[in-house]
């Protein structure tokens, strides 16, 4: 994929599974969707609320999930998606400072979990 594309049409490609074959597309997108520009010194924001870095995260944490459940994607790329997911959810737990975003953060990992349950029988190929 040498043309540049939108950030939505990146997130439709992860979420479709347009390119399956280019796992890196996930790596990519999750560096340049970000709620603003990042500190090259640190993983903060260095623009944006703390309530504005969560949204961004979950709304990541979200399309992975919904990537990962839908069973008329390849299968490998539901994998790379399970695979990926943490990295939201890391992001969202070191800016979890509160309880309730803590709390918040812990019924995340829960749908997670449950969810793979759900989908593990379509998923067995990405542990084999």
């Amino acid at each position: 994929m040498s043309k540049q594309y939108s950030i939505s049409q990146v997130r439709d490609f992860i979420r479709y599974g347009t390119y399956p074959d280019s796992p890196t597309l996930i790596d990519d997108w999750l560096a340049q969707d970000r709620c603003c520009l990042m500190s090259r010194r640190s993983s903060q924001c260095s623009g944006c609320s703390y309530q504005v870095q969560r949204e961004a995260y979950e709304q990541q944490f979200r399309l992975l999930l919904e990537a990962i459940m839908d069973e008329l994607n390849p299968r490998h790329w539901r994998c790379t998606c399970l695979n990926n997911i943490f990295k939201p959810l890391f992001s969202l737990q070191n800016l979890a400072y509160t309880a309730a975003s803590k709390a918040h953060v812990k019924q995340l990992y829960y749908e997670l979990s449950t969810t793979v349950q759900y989908t593990a029988a379509s998923l067995n190929a990405c542990y084999e």
